[in-house]
């Protein structure tokens, strides 16, 4: 788990994010909403990838390539891609834009109630129709 997570006291990161907390975490990162200082205070979704992956230079060239393809998609149901960079910490950081909604697990939720454990919850969509 990133080292960013503090007790409800807002850190600022790489001298221009202020996260504020943490919104999610994925295989690769985790995901917090932070403000940025040089933009503004525009508040956007930092990116960050775990700890144990920081020597990892296969997963490090991942993480940057989806930078790469991100920047190069524009369209209205994919977040804009501000920034990629290496903390002073060594973390390294993807910011993007925040959009407010809701989480694919509430909407699997609202669509279908509690799923069974043996069940695939998206097979269940697809076969819903």
């Amino acid at each position: 788990m990133s080292k960013v997570v503090a007790e409800n006291q807002p850190k600022l990161m790489a001298n221009r994010y202020e996260v504020v907390r943490k919104l999610a975490t994925g295989s690769m990162g985790s995901v917090f909403l932070a403000r940025d200082k040089k933009l503004g205070n525009i508040e956007v979704a930092l990116k960050i990838l775990h700890s144990k992956f920081l020597s990892d230079d296969i997963v490090f060239k991942r993480f940057a390539n989806e930078v790469i393809v991100a920047r190069k998609l524009s369209h209205k149901n994919i977040v804009r891609i501000y920034d990629f960079e290496e903390a002073d910490s060594g973390e390294r950081i993807i910011s993007m834009e925040f959009v407010q909604g809701t989480t694919f697990d509430s909407l699997l939720y609202d669509l279908h109630g509690d799923v069974d454990s043996d069940e695939d919850p998206i097979c269940s969509l697809y076969e819903s129709d």
